[in-house]
């Protein structure tokens, strides 16, 4: 996958989640709200950081839906959980990338979105390798 192709994907994931946060926010107890919006200003931050690695490589970024499907049944904090292990799947391609600096950075957003999923969920995910084949932990026969 290259380079801009993992960029957009990760924007992709940026634009559901700033739109998600403020369906969460919309959800969430009055003393939840601050934590709910540093969070979606947060993906906000990482949205433009992306749209502008796009830019800087002349290509278009992803543009965000005007709606995105939200689960119905879901708890404010399931639907952060959520949120954030989407997030975190969409940098994984990113880990690979050309400049250090994009791995770096892309090794920060995963590490930023594992933290606020475990905050919301109160667990670890059950796949600590987010989008890895299981097969490649499996040793070689």
């Amino acid at each position: 996958m290259s380079a801009v192709t993992a960029l957009q994907a990760a924007l992709a994931a940026e634009h559901r989640a700033v739109y998600l946060y403020g369906v969460i926010g919309a959800r969430s107890a009055h003393p939840a709200k601050p934590r709910v919006t540093k969070l979606w200003e947060r993906h906000k931050l990482r949205r433009d950081d992306l749209i502008g690695f796009l830019r800087a490589r002349d290509a278009e970024p992803v543009t965000s839906e005007a709606a995105y499907p939200v689960p119905d049944g879901k708890t404010p904090a399931e639907l952060g959980a959520a949120v954030e292990s989407d997030v975190l799947t969409a940098y994984l391609p990113l880990a690979g990338a050309v400049p250090k600096a994009l791995r770096a950075y892309a090794a920060t957003a995963m590490q930023d979105a594992m933290n606020v999923h475990v905050r919301w969920s109160r667990t670890a995910p059950a796949n600590a390798f987010p989008g890895l084949d299981p097969a490649a932990l499996e040793p070689d026969a």
